[in-house]
């Protein structure tokens, strides 16, 4: 039997390593859209810059009282810390099996773009990305499955797109179509990692916000599929909420 777990979590604890698998960053404009979401000054989701006001992440990263740090690959020190507004989940999340897991975060005030702080796009309504297509996955969640090293610095690592019936065969478990896999790289997402980017290159070489971090199996294994709210599923519902 596998078990699932969602990769949300309060970092208290802090160390200065590598995601599972993953790299330092070494400044934010390699992933200026990565937004760290904070709770008493601890972090505890990733989330993705889409617009002035508004930030995507994963609905089961709810709480209250929470501010989105911007700009900086330390998430205790960020170039902009702004509060939210609003935390709006998916009207369809489903918790017991954690589908539809988006949320749109408004903030009390615009954020100002530069090198470090840009919004990354969205893709196309139902747009599809093969398996085997090259992805970049990024947050400060857990450095090592089952332990409590969370890293201060930003961590990316590369990884690949898995199509849906590879990933029901791996994870057990029913793939929605809200759903995108990612992994079998040697590295992967962990808890404190949620909400944050899946993104893809398209033809042109734009970066597109293809998922969300959502969930994946326990102690998170680097050669197991791990799930991503898959954002092409849901366009009309994001865009009525932000106007983009």
């Amino acid at each position: 039997m596998k078990f699932l777990v969602v990769f949300c979590l309060v970092a208290f604890a802090a160390a200065n390593e590598r995601i599972i698998g993953g790299n330092d960053a070494v400044s934010m404009e390699a992933t200026p859209w990565q937004a760290s979401l904070q709770k008493f000054g601890s972090h505890f989701c990733g989330a993705s810059v889409i617009a002035e006001l508004f930030v995507m992440t994963a609905c089961h990263c709810e709480q209250t009282d929470v501010t989105v740090n911007v700009g900086s690959i330390d998430y205790r020190y960020p170039e902009q810390s702004i509060p939210m507004e609003s935390f709006t989940c998916n009207p369809n999340w489903r918790q017991l099996i954690i589908d539809f897991d988006y949320a749109v975060i408004k903030l009390t005030s615009k954020l100002y773009f530069n090198s470090n702080v840009q919004p990354i796009a969205l893709p196309a309504s139902g747009q599809e990305f093969p398996g085997g297509t090259p992805a970049l996955i990024s947050g400060w969640g857990l450095t090592v499955g089952g332990g409590d090293t969370v890293p201060t610095n930003l961590q990316w690592a590369n990884t690949q797109l898995i199509d849906p019936a590879d990933c029901l065969e791996r994870l057990g478990k029913t793939i929605t179509p809200r759903m995108q896999c990612a992994g079998l790289m040697g590295n992967t997402a962990c808890n404190g990692d949620s909400g944050g980017p899946l993104v893809v290159q398209d033809d042109d070489g734009k970066y597109l916000l293809v998922g969300n971090t959502s969930f994946g199996i326990v102690n998170c294994p680097t050669n197991a599929a791990s799930v991503w709210s898959k954002n092409s599923a849901v366009i009309e519902w994001i865009n009525g909420i932000t106007g983009i």
